[in-house]
């Protein structure tokens, strides 16, 4: 058996069906009635029928339990592959700001002897640059973007509603976030995209890693999940995308995809 939270309330309601029944054939309010005295005034074809209804409901909540456990553990694993990917795409990104930033210097440093003050100023310029974008990449990085969820009268409650259910449908109920709201003004006939502010990178990842289950949902097929990009980041996104494009269509027989910005 699959385990679903579908499933789980399924098992729930039928126990609850099962104890009923035999609170109304022993003539008791609740369970806490019931006693060896209770059950010995049963008749018999009565008393087997309530056993072996009681057993057939514990044994496929047994395989339910079962199914939950290795759900569990599955996600655990895919948890575990995710920290991973995580950790060695923020590896990069460090070596990556460490190399800029000590070039930005390097350079800062090189015209600083030769004395040139329209070089210092211009270098100067730079380097903030450089940590501004590093700062604003940073802030993005905990940010998740969600386009194609149709646009209503809906308040922020509504929203944090919207995300509850499809973080449900990709088996991610377990992200917290932090802010949830549209990007942009309304506009008739358009849809605005979805920040979501999640409170850890890995939220963020688990998230995205999840994203493809959204095409096998009635109700969430034509959305998908992406990184919140700066402008930058946009414009090298949208490049690999089109390399990748003119690959598959150079040769069709290859899978091509993309990975840490590669």
């Amino acid at each position: 058996m699959d385990f679903s939270v579908t499933h789980l309330h399924a098992s729930e309601n039928r126990m609850k069906e099962e104890i009923s029944k035999l609170l109304g054939t022993t003539r008791v309010s609740s369970t806490a009635d019931l006693s060896a005295t209770v059950l010995d005034k049963l008749r018999k074809a009565d008393l087997i029928s309530a056993v072996l209804s009681l057993v057939t409901v514990c044994e496929k909540s047994a395989e339910l339990c079962k199914s939950a456990a290795e759900k569990i553990d599955e996600l655990k694993d895919s948890n575990i592959s995710y920290q991973k990917e995580i950790i060695d795409a923020q590896k990069s990104q460090i070596s990556s700001v460490q190399k800029t930033v000590k070039n930005e210097l390097k350079s800062w440093s090189d015209v600083v002897k030769k004395n040139q003050t329209s070089q210092v100023n211009s270098t100067k310029k730079s380097v903030k640059e450089v940590i501004e974008k590093v700062h604003e990449e940073d802030r993005r990085a905990c940010n998740v973007m969600v386009y194609g969820l149709e646009e209503g009268a809906e308040d922020e409650a509504g929203l944090v509603f919207l995300m509850a259910d499809l973080t449900l449908e990709v088996d991610c109920n377990g992200v917290e976030c932090n802010d949830i709201y549209r990007v942009g003004k309304r506009e008739e006939g358009k849809t605005r995209p979805i920040r979501v502010e999640c409170k850890t990178r890995s939220d963020v990842q688990f998230l995205l890693s999840n994203a493809r289950k959204l095409k096998k949902t009635d109700k969430f097929s034509k959305v998908y999940l992406a990184p919140d990009r700066t402008r930058e980041q946009k414009v090298a996104h949208n490049k690999l995308v089109n390399e990748m494009k003119e690959k598959i269509a150079a040769d069709p027989s290859k899978y091509y995809f993309i990975r840490n910005n590669k």
